[in-house]
């Protein structure tokens, strides 16, 4: 593969991680004898800028393994061009013990799927996305969805679970089949309802990267569209998954203890500052005192998500067992907006849609 015209970020990037095989000619590179790495995971992707991608999210801390392409009959790449043989060799001679497939979906392939969103592609097709359990989200060409007598005008609807049917694309993906598992019906047919999951799925679009699966989100989000057809714990199922997006985004705040001098928070009413993803206790209320993007969270408020932070730091389910009264709502939905907004760099769309129907 030619890098010769990469952007100076890319290029930076790769200097950085020293010697990628099929880049220069230093095997191993330097992640793969960095020895502060997970030496018993390995991480299978398909390029070089696939293992760029992911370090460059931080989420992950093993080792890796490239393959140099995927497989395409159509190509006339098989198993023999790539680097298996490779990958099983290293099983066999290193202490593995997760191999972690992060694999582009080239070939034709089934999956759950949520609609996301979608927009026209040319006169006759529609650019769908779909959030997937097995392939994170995942962009494809519906074509003749805009047909009146189109298979897939029903399917691709916004916010339906679907199993769908992806095949290969020259550069895009495409939508082979596409059969509707749940319509989610009463949602479509009240604004609110229908404000609130617009809403979670463009959080999803702005939060969660391409093709990263992501199964946790991905049964949250279902989870919340089940919330809201059922009309089940609305306000806290909604809140619950914002917070879970931030948590797995790698951004969710610090409210226990002072983000300065890491004392424990008094319980009362503090000002949560979004560009520290946190609170300065009263002793550090001055220390950074260039900060504007503060938003005044309520004790009661402040006590709801401590609880949350405890939950998802024990990895235990919320079972919506914690009454909140309407002004709590309000407050914790404010400060939502506010940090949202501030760690996607960008106003959501539905929002409005949102205000204006609530």
């Amino acid at each position: 593969m030619d890098y010769s015209g990469a952007t100076p970020q890319v290029q930076r990037l790769i200097d950085e991680f020293g010697r990628l095989p099929g880049i220069t000619d230093t095997d191993p590179c330097n992640l793969c004898t960095n020895t502060y790495r997970d030496q018993k995971t390995i991480c299978v992707v398909e390029q070089p800028l696939d293992l760029i991608a992911l370090e460059k999210s931080g989420s992950y801390n093993g080792q890796y393994h490239v393959l140099h392409g995927a497989i395409s009959p159509i190509n006339g790449i098989g198993p023999d061009d790539l680097k298996i043989k490779e990958l099983f060799l290293r099983l066999k001679n290193e202490m593995v013990d997760e191999v972690i497939l992060a694999t582009n979906l080239h070939v034709e392939g089934e999956a759950t799927a949520i609609i996301l969103n979608h927009r026209d592609f040319g006169e006759t097709d529609l650019l769908v996305t779909l959030f997937t359990k097995s392939f994170g989200k995942v962009p494809v060409v519906a074509r003749r969805a805009k047909m009146p007598n189109s298979k897939f005008s029903s399917g691709v609807q916004l916010l339906n679970k679907v199993k769908v049917s992806i095949g290969r694309g020259r550069n895009l993906d495409h939508l082979n089949e596409c059969e509707i598992i749940d319509s989610f019906q009463i949602i479509k047919s009240n604004l609110t309802l229908l404000s609130k999951g617009l809403f979670s799925s463009e959080l999803v679009v702005n939060f969660i990267q391409d093709r990263t699966p992501n199964i946790q989100i991905f049964n949250a989000l279902e989870q919340n569209l089940n919330n809201l057809e059922t009309q089940k714990n609305i306000d806290q199922s909604m809140i619950w998954f914002q917070l879970q997006l931030i948590n797995v985004s790698g951004v969710f705040p610090e409210f226990m203890v002072c983000i300065n001098c890491n004392e424990n928070l008094k319980r009362k009413d503090h000002v949560f500052y979004s560009e520290i993803g946190g609170i300065n206790c009263d002793n550090c209320i001055n220390v950074n005192a260039d900060l504007y993007h503060g938003v005044t969270i309520l004790e009661d408020s402040l006590g709801f998500l401590r609880h949350i932070q405890r939950v998802i730091r024990s990895s235990k389910p919320y079972f919506f067992d914690k009454y909140l009264d309407d002004n709590t709502l309000n407050d914790l939905n404010k400060f939502l907006r506010i940090y949202l907004t501030y760690t996607a760099e960008r106003q959501m769309k539905s929002i409005k849609f949102l205000d204006l129907v609530n």
